[in-house]
């Protein structure tokens, strides 16, 4: 778990979902509502995501307090004897609190598990049973969720610390940032300012409406932090999931129109990749496939197919877009497992424009992942290198003995 100031502790992961949860939790932007009934996080989720859902709420309830399940209603004549049995037990393990801390990096029904008393039986068959019969009927079940004030003031600070974390890392307009919320801000006022020609000021904003890799809750968020919009309501319908009624100020209008009238959609976007929310660089895997194209894994399970074109690692004056210097470099730090040897450079020159070259792709790392908080090298020794944090291997034909042969003399 990872600790925030002031707050308890917070998730350590944040998807979409579970930030859609909080948001529901803190009654956000207001903070009054203390009871929030099943059907509101709902919605459209399969059972995956519901579980998923469900486990982060218990997390919260342990590590947070403030958070009561109490009644957990069953029309019982919809199952059978074994489901109802398995059911009650689970009824009863929600009305009372966890007696010992989750463990791992994840919260997942593990956690539920072995704090379940044993004298139930199977415990693993009666939750998995009980939460199966539960799902697989959802208009047979209805339970509310109450959430005391102090918890909902530790939640709302949570989603400040969210926000403006997503607003320091990225609202920048630097020309050489290609992962910055300035670009989310030229999509995001393009696509709104479209439904305000259409609809009026006050709008539904849907995910659905945006792109697939837009970072959507945290960007409407941040709209409402800027006050370019006043969030109204946050809903969550069926096929379209997070769904936000808002009122839409003039000043978001005006600069859309000002980008538009000063070309700034011109040229390539180079669009960041969604990394999930509390991602850090030690959880990132790189695995090189050929010379362009890479393999990304998110803790040790697949992310993303991706190439140097897409994450802006280019020469912009090649037709062919050849991979520039900065990737040259990344592919030789894959040789060596992770280590950029400097130890052959024969003077301070030589390692002065490593260096450099270094944080050129430091820079360009960041912006693409998304984690502006932390350098993705450790420094190994002032003279032989860096080491990366995240895990980094070659195609599968060069993964060798962990040498990094010819990566300086590459670069020029």
């Amino acid at each position: 778990m990872r600790k925030t100031n002031n707050t308890g502790e917070i998730l350590p992961y944040i998807d979409e979902d579970i930030l859609f949860l909080i948001l529901k939790l803190a009654d956000y932007p207001f903070g009054k509502k203390r009871t929030i009934k099943h059907e509101e996080i709902w919605g459209q989720q399969d059972d995956a995501t519901f579980i998923k859902m469900m486990n982060a709420l218990l997390e919260m309830r342990h590590t947070l307090g403030g958070i009561e399940i109490p009644d957990l209603k069953i029309n019982v004549h919809y199952f059978n004897k074994k489901q109802k049995e398995k059911i009650r037990a689970f009824q009863e393990f929600l009305k009372k609190p966890e007696p010992s801390k989750p463990t791992g990096e994840k919260f997942f029904l593990e956690s539920i598990f072995s704090a379940m008393d044993d004298s139930i039986g199977d415990i693993r068959t009666i939750v998995a049973e009980a939460l199966a019969a539960i799902l697989s009927s959802p208009r047979h079940i209805g339970f509310e969720i109450t959430v005391s004030e102090p918890c909902q003031k530790k939640l709302l600070r949570i989603i400040e610390k969210i926000v403006e974390t997503f607003i320091d890392g990225q609202f920048k307009n630097d020309k050489e940032n290609y992962c910055t919320f300035a670009n989310h801000k030229k999509r995001g006022f393009k696509t709104i300012s479209i439904q305000v020609k259409e609809y009026g000021h006050a709008l539904l904003l849907k995910m659905t409406d945006f792109d697939q890799d837009f970072r959507f809750s945290e960007f409407i968020l941040a709209m409402h932090k800027l006050r370019y919009l006043n969030i109204i309501e946050i809903l969550n319908t069926k096929k379209v999931g997070s769904t936000f009624r808002v009122e839409v100020k003039e000043k978001l209008i005006d600069e859309e129109k000002r980008q538009k009238k000063d070309g700034q959609n011109t040229g390539q976007v180079i669009r960041p990749l969604n990394i999930p929310y509390g991602t850090v660089w030690e959880d990132i895997e790189i695995r090189f496939k050929n010379e362009y194209d890479i393999e990304i894994l998110v803790r040790g399970k697949f992310f993303i197919n991706t190439n140097n074109e897409d994450l802006g690692f280019f020469d912009s004056r090649s037709k062919n877009k050849k991979p520039n210097s900065q990737w040259t470099l990344l592919r030789g730090i894959s040789f060596g497992n992770g280590i950029l040897d400097m130890s052959r450079c024969v003077n301070e020159l030589d390692r002065e424009r490593i260096r450099k070259r270094k944080e050129k792709l430091s820079k360009q790392l960041k912006f693409c992942f998304g984690i502006s908080e932390h350098d993705p090298f450790d420094i190994q020794n002032d003279k032989n290198g860096y080491i990366s944090k995240f895990k980094i291997r070659p195609e599968p034909v060069l993964r060798g003995n962990g040498e990094i042969r010819g990566v300086i003399d590459d670069l020029d």
